[in-house]
């Protein structure tokens, strides 16, 4: 056993003595690599820091309100582009128009806008699609007793849409 060990360690030594007398050879070509990797690294790894930093406040959020910011998650995590178009309030006052049932309502919510702004519910599921970035405006589809509401936060309304 000790034998082994000691072989271990020869071999690691003898791989650190390798790896020094390669970077020794051209000291001032690896400088110059280190540098570009450094600040190459540095900005990568803050910009992954302020998105990681982002996504565990909106989470927070998310726990904090008994559910999720999806569109806001799934776009820091890169796994969907910005949206170029919101559902607005005509398109939800067509949806409710057009269809009677629940399901077909909520898929064609869906067929808008994949990813809702907010879902959850502790209790009441609901989902929240925002008319803009800032949530002051949205459609929320409240599940459980189906039921659809577009509420502006700004100026305290709200109006049943189905």
């Amino acid at each position: 056993m000790k034998k082994s060990i000691v072989a271990i360690i020869s071999i690691a030594v003898s791989l650190l003595i390798v790896i020094g007398v390669i970077i020794y050879k051209n000291p001032i070509d690896n400088e110059e690599k280190e540098a570009e990797h450094s600040s190459q690294s540095t900005s990568e790894s803050e910009s992954k820091t302020d998105v990681n930093e982002e996504l565990e406040k909106v989470k927070l959020l998310g726990f904090q309100n008994a559910g999720h910011y999806y569109y806001k998650e799934k776009l820091l995590l890169g796994e969907i582009e910005r949206l170029d178009k919101r559902i607005t309030l005509s398109d939800a006052r067509k949806i409710v128009a057009d269809y009677t049932d629940e399901k077909d309502i909520i898929n064609a919510f869906k067929n808008l806008q994949p990813t809702p702004d907010f879902a959850g519910g502790s209790g009441i599921s609901r989902y929240e699609y925002w008319l803009d970035d800032s949530g002051n405006e949205m459609i929320v589809v409240f599940v459980e007793q189906f039921e659809v509401w577009y509420n502006n936060t700004q100026n305290n309304t709200s109006e049943k849409l189905k």
